[in-house]
């Protein structure tokens, strides 16, 4: 589908949560939310990510969405006991500022009820900056999406300590429909049971390409055949 323009004035008090679960494939229990952002414009237009993104990123506004994001799902999520994750942005990892916010307020937490999701290419090429932020957010949990190859620096991502990572959809559904991607898949799954590290399929849009991941053993899954993003402000009981 192609992103439509955002033609109304905004500001990032505009911006909301909306949360999509990560089940379990094997019970089909929820094992974490991702906390996704959505535009509620005043004339009561919803736009994605994909729609608005760009304009808080050419504002260099990305540090305050993403706080705007943390505080407004914490106030939800860590009241309920639910885990879950919000996106952080590439310029996040070098924003000491930003960084020490969170410390302060997730560094002493007992538990990985709070999480973090970067996308692996803003972050295979700086290793360094991630572990900085693990060592920093030690029971914050890490998770890296968007992950598109089995390689060298895929191997160095999760060695610094990440507790998941997500596999894009467009391999999932490549590999549900015609079987391309197999072998790099399965090396995924078996490098990330060797490293105690949990493998999401992403985009899981139908009960074949559900089917065709559980096949390779992947046990954690997301996407709309298994939910679709719920939880306005407004109405969070939907979540």
């Amino acid at each position: 589908m192609q992103a439509k323009a955002v033609v109304e004035e905004f500001s990032i008090e505009q911006i909301v949560p909306y949360f999509q679960p990560i089940f379990d494939l094997r019970n089909h229990k929820v094992m974490r939310y991702e906390c996704l952002s959505r535009l509620i414009t005043k004339d009561d237009n919803i736009y994605l990510p994909s729609e608005f993104l760009y304009i808080i990123s050419r504002s260099q506004s990305s540090a305050q969405l993403t706080q705007r994001m943390f505080e407004m799902s914490c106030a939800y999520c860590m009241a309920k006991d639910m885990r879950w994750s919000i996106n952080m942005f590439p310029s996040d990892l070098r924003d000491a500022a930003l960084v020490s916010w969170m410390q302060s307020l997730f560094g002493k937490l007992n538990s990985n009820l709070v999480g973090v999701e970067l996308a692996y290419d803003s972050v295979k090429n700086h290793p360094h900056l991630l572990h900085n932020l693990i060592e920093k957010l030690p029971n914050v949990h890490v998770t890296i999406d968007d992950v598109h190859s089995f390689e060298d620096k895929l191997l160095e991502v999760i060695a610094t300590g990440v507790h998941a990572i997500k596999i894009r959809g467009d391999m999932v559904t490549r590999f549900a429909r015609t079987g391309e991607n197999k072998t790099t898949i399965e090396h995924m799954v078996s490098h990330c049971n060797t490293t105690n590290c949990d493998l999401v399929a992403e985009h899981i849009e139908d009960d074949n390409t559900l089917d065709a991941v559980s096949s390779l053993g992947i046990n954690y899954g997301q996407g709309y055949f298994l939910s679709q993003p719920q939880g306005r402000m407004t109405n969070l009981k939907q979540v």
